[in-house]
């Protein structure tokens, strides 16, 4: 990766040229975390809160729902 460039893992939409910032983009960050951290309840709870905000936060509801296979199959 070049210097200056963003991580693969920075997924928000601020981070992304041409997306303005999201009312539901701090939850989407702290799902994110949570993720990183192995807290699923917490990531969920946040993905929900980020797409309560803002409906059309595609990244949100494409995690929320791939994390609701996780809790099928804990």
């Amino acid at each position: 990766m070049r210097a200056g460039t963003s991580s693969q893992w920075n997924c928000s939409k601020a981070g992304r040229q041409g997306f303005s910032q999201s009312r539901g983009n701090r939850y989407f960050e702290f799902a994110m975390f949570s993720h990183t951290q192995y807290d699923l309840p917490r990531m969920r709870d946040n993905l929900e809160r980020a797409v309560k905000l803002d409906p059309h936060f595609a990244e949100a509801r494409n995690w929320y729902g791939f994390t609701g296979h996780w809790v099928v199959d804990a």
